[in-house]
């Protein structure tokens, strides 16, 4: 095998690679001479023909190889300047061509001989010869008069011979001619063609032309999006969002919004907690950031899986037909109820077909709440802000946590002052709000504060301490601010209950499924003396031990 069947050999596996795989193009390939390869392989895109052309260059050594390929974006015709050249009126060179059928030309150079014998052909030829003459004198002027002579030529093909057998005429002389009907995007091997096409058609489509106007600047500004997808999609899974959410962030980053919110849900054991993230781009750049998200804890029963709330109204414009909003958020829900004028509904369930009515209203008046509904709809939500920082800070599931009260363990913290520490982290909900709405954090530092989480639980009849895989996991949910279920003995028989870290008195708590706290003294290992006055001791340690308002990071 020759070094140029080597080279062509690699180019086709590259080729495959992007998806510029084509029947006959290795034909092309071994068929070409010289270090110019001019060859182009047609995509299929929505039912369009759209032309790539490899970009294939001679190394200094010699060898060939793929550089990219370019995506050939078809042009459509624009107003262009009247001027005369070498004595040709544009104004009357275009009309002539107007006047033209070209979809009749042959499809090959026409021969004088043609021209001579069919009157048609005749006018083709007179007005492709007066074109030709027309830029003539092109590289003796000077930058911008070659600019003005250019683009003429290329608006008569774009607007009198693209899709004829002339435009076809013209490629088969040379993919040069190419420029003519179309604008090249250059992108390197590593990106799908059909990726780049999809791209370069969701500009277009939403108006982007200045991005489109270098050859390059498709591609750079995907690679600027893409990184900016990728590290904003790594913060999102660094934070416990879902896979919903990331792809609906992609969604809403393609439409090129200039901010947006998206919504998640967490069911806890106080009631649902509404969680909000927006988004928004910078006015420097089209990059998105992600700072902070809030999360409102509304006490209640929390949304069954499944099921939805939504807001049900009569259409105004189709007499006896409903109006339904969907909310996955009570919050949303309740808001947009209360907005409603007439008649209206708040329900949840799974679908409009399978409903329980939350509450209702007659003439813009609640006429009706539903017994088990009436704490969620009539108390205001718990809310805080949670900041982070390229993904860094407090996890979706550790801030649902936190709203309702349970502490979470960070060994992340620093401070400007001591540098980094680990604490236990807790909203303190015993004092006012500060002017930014949020509550103050306090911080158990560990290990000055004295709370050994460990230490703690293996006073207790635990029975997945005794497992090193399941007692990594408990102390990992603990650390998270669950409440894992874990398994001991009451009463000579087994149960199922859940556990909590309080750091705050040094202990834990336990409470059965239903959410009711048990006496934490009967499940010990060893009954001790003095349980009240230790606890007494633990409530007035949190004045004298290592314990800070608020939380740097």
């Amino acid at each position: 095998m020759t070094a140029r069947e080597k080279d062509i050999e690699a180019i086709l596996v590259l080729a495959k690679a992007c998806g510029l795989e084509e029947d006959g193009l290795s034909e092309k390939l071994n068929n070409s001479e010289g270090t110019y390869i001019d060859l182009s392989v047609e995509k299929i895109v929505n039912g369009s023909m759209v032309p790539v052309t490899p970009v294939i260059r001679q190394s200094a050594a010699g060898r060939l190889y793929l550089e990219g390929y370019e995506v050939q974006l078809r042009q459509a015709p624009e107003s262009y300047e009247y001027f005369i050249n070498l004595g040709i009126d544009t104004r009357e060179l275009h009309a002539r061509l107007a006047r033209i059928d070209w979809q009749q030309h042959p499809g090959h150079r026409l021969t004088r001989k043609e021209a001579a014998k069919d009157p048609l052909y005749g006018e083709m030829y007179k007005a492709l010869a007066d074109m030709s003459r027309f830029s003539s004198d092109y590289g003796r002027r000077n930058e911008e008069y070659q600019y003005l002579i250019r683009n003429t030529v290329y608006q008569w093909c774009r607007q009198f011979f693209a899709g004829t057998p002339v435009e076809k005429c013209l490629l088969d002389e040379g993919e040069y001619n190419r420029i003519m009907f179309y604008h090249p995007y250059r992108f390197p091997p590593g990106v799908q063609a059909i990726d780049a096409i999809n791209y370069i058609n969701e500009l277009v489509r939403s108006g982007r032309g200045d991005i489109l106007a270098t050859r390059e600047g498709a591609y750079k500004h995907m690679c600027m999006n893409l990184n900016n997808l990728d590290n904003l999609k790594a913060e999102m899974k660094q934070l416990g969002f879902s896979e919903n959410s990331v792809k609906a962030m992609e969604e809403n980053m393609q439409k090129n919004l200039p901010e947006f919110t998206l919504h998640e849900k967490v069911n806890g054991n106080k009631g649902q907690v509404d969680v909000n993230i927006p988004f928004r781009q910078s006015s420097q750049s089209e990059y998105y950031y992600l700072n902070k998200y809030t999360v409102a804890l509304n006490t209640g029963k929390p949304l069954e899986e499944g099921h939805k709330y939504m807001v049900i109204s009569p259409n105004p414009t189709e007499p006896g037909k409903n109006l339904f909003r969907s909310f996955q958020q009570v919050g949303e829900a309740i808001t947009y109820f209360k907005e409603q004028k007439g008649k209206s509904e708040l329900v949840s369930g799974k679908d409009a077909a399978h409903t329980t009515t939350l509450a209702s209203m007659e003439n813009g008046k609640v006429n009706f709440v539903a017994k088990d509904f009436q704490r969620t709809f009539r108390a205001s939500a718990i809310t805080q802000t949670i900041y982070v920082e390229h993904g860094k800070g407090f996890t979706m599931q550790q801030a649902a946590n936190l709203i309702q009260g349970r502490s979470v363990y960070r060994d992340d913290l620093l401070s400007a002052e001591k540098g980094p520490y680990q604490a236990w982290v807790k909203l303190n909900m015993d004092k006012p709000k500060d002017r930014f709405q949020n509550f103050a954090i306090t911080n158990y530092h560990d290990p000055a504060y004295g709370f050994h989480l460990e230490q703690v639980l293996d006073k207790y009849n635990i029975r997945e301490l005794n497992d090193p895989a399941k007692r990594g996991a408990l102390i990992t949910a603990l650390h998270n601010g669950d409440r894992p279920l874990i398994t001991t003995v009451q009463n000579g028989q087994e149960v199922k209950l859940h556990l909590e870290a309080v750091p705050r008195y040094q202990q834990v708590s336990l409470y059965r499924e239903d959410g009711k706290p048990e006496k934490r003294e009967q499940f010990l290992k060893e009954p001790i003396q003095g349980i009240q006055l230790n606890r007494d001791q633990n409530k007035g340690k949190e004045k004298g031990k290592d314990q800070s308002e608020g939380l740097e990071q």
